[in-house]
């Protein structure tokens, strides 16, 4: 056996490799395999936490003022009553405070944001831990949206989410190619187009 030491050999390869994934663990922002959110700004996993946070925060607003207008309108139905004109307007104002509308409207916008609060917070924990099935549970939220205005003709809303859905998407891409992983993301992260 030889005492002499091992030289490797040049390659076109990176000299640098991420041992777990076998992916190159550094690269030029001329080599970058990773997406950037709209071309230009943050990394896709950055741009998945930033949406879901967006419209977790979003879905507590609308909840806290849900509440706090229905309350107001219950408990204040005389003169909301006083402003309407329409006697059937005013009519069904008054059975749908009776017959416990208020209540149960609350009651069924409040679970439609929780369901959506949860499944953009499982979305927010797969961007984390670099989980496919969590990020597309995420994504499905913004999914759902996507169809349901583009059957509303509801075109604003429905770029809207479609926007919020796309970092989802090459997100699952860029994890099952393992561009995107837990082992090399310090080497793709991107913020704001600097590398």
């Amino acid at each position: 056996m030889s005492n002499e030491k091992f030289l490797p050999l040049p390659t076109s390869e990176s000299d640098y490799v991420d041992i777990a994934t076998g992916v190159p663990a550094f690269r030029s922002p001329r080599d970058r395999e990773n997406h950037l959110f709209c071309g230009c700004c943050c990394d896709v996993r950055r741009a998945t936490l930033v949406v879901n946070i967006i419209t977790i925060v979003l879905n507590l607003i609308f909840l806290i003022l849900t509440f706090v207008g229905l309350n107001f309108m219950s408990n204040n139905l005389d003169v909301i009553e006083e402003d309407m004109d329409d006697d059937e307007a005013k009519e069904a104002m008054e059975n749908f405070a009776q017959t416990g509308g208020f209540a149960l409207l609350e009651v069924v916008i409040a679970l439609f944001l929780f369901v959506s609060i949860f499944l953009h917070a499982v979305g927010i924990y797969g961007a984390l831990k670099f989980k496919v099935w969590a990020v597309a549970v995420g994504a499905t939220s913004y999914g759902l949206g996507v169809l349901m205005h583009l059957l509303l003709m509801n075109f604003p809303h429905f770029v809207l989410s479609a926007l919020f859905l796309y970092p989802h998407i090459i997100l699952i891409l860029e994890i099952n190619q393992g561009i995107m992983t837990d082992y090399n993301y310090e080497n793709v992260a991107n913020c704001c187009g600097g590398v």
